[in-house]
């Protein structure tokens, strides 16, 4: 098997707490050929010692130190010095199974042509989970562009959606850096990077878990804000720039982008914010005028969805109702 190499990026601000624990998952892992960069973010704690600590212990190591950019410039400045075949971006505050990374690496070396591996991940409030060896591996499934893609649009799940499930080949995401956003970075970037892949692996088995510590409602009411901000901006730009081959998902991206624009107005109404986020609106209202007549005429979005959605977004009262029926607040 060829030994190639891992470029692991593990974005690291103020998780002194739990820093030690993620770089003990990284340095266990069975698959050894790694390169691991660890990005100080402007670090108000002991977390920018740590990472120099542990630089001192394993000689695959490499700290940058850096002014406080926030996610997307620090996952860019692990990118610009990365060297391996395959990268990752993983946070500092989760861990992972030890096996993690080499059962991604066979899963690509069995299929060559795949441009990237996914695996699960989910949310968690312990810091106690198993990550001991798994027991057993189901066999990784090859998901097309087409897969991917309409696995992102369909939302409500994470497979697709975050950055640090996923294993990168270097060559597909060469030149691709995140971008400023202030919410939606993720989601961003991994539509860019499936409108370029042929195919991926998926690994049906959870190996990564997402450590939740920040509960408060007005952290979760601003991010929500932020992400539907977001939205309002990714989508639309994604589907003026799509390439000729890749017109054919047009009509998915603007059935996401007409989903959440009805979601946005009942949300605004349950929340009580109707006179915040003015600049969203205005974004969704935009997009809305501008895209209506090729929303209209998209073939694969059934009509009763195309009225129900432009009632909500043009009614958000009942799209408040709407969410209320179907639990969705």
């Amino acid at each position: 098997m060829k030994e190639e190499l891992i470029s692991v990026i593990v974005l690291v601000y103020n998780t002194s707490k739990f820093l030690s624990r993620c770089l003990q998952s990284v340095g266990r892992q069975t698959y050894p050929h790694l390169e691991i960069i660890l990005v100080d973010d402007g670090s108000t704690d002991e977390s920018g010692q740590l990472c120099d600590e542990y630089a001192l212990q394993d000689s695959r190591c490499r700290v940058i130190h850096k002014e406080n950019g926030g996610c997307y410039s620090a996952r860019n400045a692990g990118h610009d010095i990365a060297t391996g075949d395959w990268l990752i971006f993983i946070d500092s505050d989760d861990y992972f199974n030890v096996d993690m990374l080499r059962l991604m690496h066979d899963a690509a070396v069995l299929h060559p042509e795949a441009d990237l591996v996914l695996i699960r991940g989910v949310a968690t409030f312990s810091s106690e989970e198993d990550i001991s060896r798994p027991d057993s591996i189901p066999l990784p499934q090859v998901l097309l562009r087409k897969d991917m893609i309409e696995g992102l649009m369909a939302g409500g799940d994470t497979l697709f959606v975050f950055e640090w499930n996923k294993l990168y080949r270097r060559q597909l995401i060469q030149d691709l850096r995140n971008k400023n956003i202030e919410r939606g970075q993720d989601f961003d970037f991994n539509l860019t990077v499936f409108l370029r892949a042929n195919e991926c692996i998926f690994l049906d088995k959870t190996l990564y878990w997402w450590f939740q510590h920040d509960t408060s409602n007005t952290h979760q009411q601003t991010s929500v804000s932020k992400h539907w901000n977001g939205r309002a901006k990714i989508l639309p730009e994604k589907y003026l720039t799509l390439s000729p081959e890749n017109k054919v998902f047009g009509p998915l991206l603007l059935r996401r982008l007409f989903r959440d624009m009805a979601v946005f107005a009942g949300w605004q109404v349950g929340q009580k914010l109707q006179e915040r986020d003015l600049e969203t609106r205005s974004l969704f209202a935009e997009s809305r005028k501008r895209f209506l007549g090729e929303y209209w005429k998209s073939h694969g979005i059934k009509w009763g969805e195309k009225m129900l959605c432009l009632s909500m977004s043009a009614i958000p009262s009942l799209a408040w109702l709407m969410l209320r029926i179907t639990g969705n607040r």
